[in-house]
């Protein structure tokens, strides 16, 4: 029975959106902003701390600034394009193209794993300033 109102309430949430998309968008798009605008707030929190070590300090932070934005929003849209295909591939019941999607992203998360730890091990490259 309870199999039978999930359907329907999926069916209600697809006549939804089917009626009024620009809701829809903006459904699946706040979340987005509102975690950009977590990372912008970080951004400002950061460069006020920062600023107290100096002018080289603040100019290296607003250097890496843009390569951050992209590597943030590279991960978010890639986020949001794997996650659509997997629900893509269950809503059509392809069991082998989903479980290759999220081997994929398991894979995509471990390389990011191996990366982070192999750049904070990196223990001869330390820059303080004065």
């Amino acid at each position: 029975m309870s199999s039978l109102k999930n359907k329907d309430k999926n069916r209600n949430r697809l006549q939804d959106f089917l009626r009024n998309p620009a809701k829809g968008l903006w459904t699946l798009a706040l979340p987005m902003m509102a975690g950009m605008g977590v990372h912008i707030m970080y951004t400002i929190v950061d460069m006020l701390f920062i600023g107290r070590l100096g002018g080289n300090a603040i100019a290296a932070v607003a250097f890496n600034m843009p390569l951050f934005f992209f590597v943030l929003g590279l991960t978010f849209g890639l986020g949001s394009g794997v996650t659509a295909s997997i629900a893509r591939f269950i809503g059509s019941r392809q069991k082998t193209k989903q479980i290759i999607v999220q081997n994929t992203q398991f894979l995509l998360v471990q390389l990011s794993v191996l990366f982070s730890l192999q750049s904070v091990s990196r223990k001869e490259e330390k820059y303080y300033y004065s």
